[in-house]
């Protein structure tokens, strides 16, 4: 028996699948959406949990770029920048260094 119901499940992949790649919770509960809804539906393995707070579909493509999207989700305004810029356009070899 399902956790929970089919309009609840609707409202969410509808969610997904008008506006977003990566769904985030906030954009979940102000849709009226209970937090547990999301959690039951990760639990059933409809929806994969990227990082804390960021979820995708399951059945979606896999993501070209997961660490670019999840930054981008977010921190909206970011930019990516010299040695990262350079990768993500295939023009350097170096190896975006982790910054302390």
């Amino acid at each position: 028996m399902p956790l929970i119901n089919d309009q609840k499940i609707q409202e969410v992949f509808n969610l997904f699948r008008n506006s977003w790649v990566v769904l985030p919770t906030s954009v979940v509960l102000s849709a009226g959406i209970h937090p547990r809804t999301l959690y039951n539906l990760r639990d059933e393995g409809l929806i994969i949990r990227l990082e804390r707070g960021l979820y995708k579909l399951k059945d979606d493509k896999p993501l070209s770029n997961p660490d670019l999207i999840i930054v981008a989700a977010k921190i909206p305004s970011a930019s990516i920048c010299l040695i990262s810029a350079l990768d993500f356009h295939n023009m350097s070899k170096e190896i975006p260094h982790k910054r302390d």
